[in-house]
């Protein structure tokens, strides 16, 4: 895994957080992170609302949530609040961001 060394000041809006493309150049390797724990804890019920496109779907929790996700190099416990998902026609147009200026058929986001 590859995580961003990038900071900008460009971008103090916040108006224009997407599509960005994740390249080698603003990436460093951080060996930490191959050997991660990611973990996903859902409380049934959880889930408010579920909307579903043609192109993809969104889920979102109300503040009594008690979902949570954890990993072994984050410092917090993350309380789920929303996650989406959209998909493309093709097998390089589905994902919002870019690696390498490559796309991808999907993108999951939390």
């Amino acid at each position: 895994m590859q995580k961003s060394s990038l900071i900008t000041d460009g971008n103090k809006a916040r108006k224009k957080q997407s599509p960005i493309d994740i390249t080698n150049e603003i990436t460093d390797q951080d060996s930490m992170l191959k050997a991660s724990k990611l973990q996903f804890s859902y409380t049934i019920g959880d889930l408010k609302t579920i909307e579903v496109t043609g192109e993809g779907f969104s889920c979102k929790t109300d503040n009594g949530c008690t979902s949570e996700l954890t990993a072994s190099h984050l410092p917090d416990v993350y309380k789920l609040w929303e996650f989406h998902a959209h998909w493309g026609t093709e097998k390089d147009c589905g994902s919002e961001h870019l690696i390498n200026g490559k796309g991808f058929s999907a993108e999951v986001k939390q």
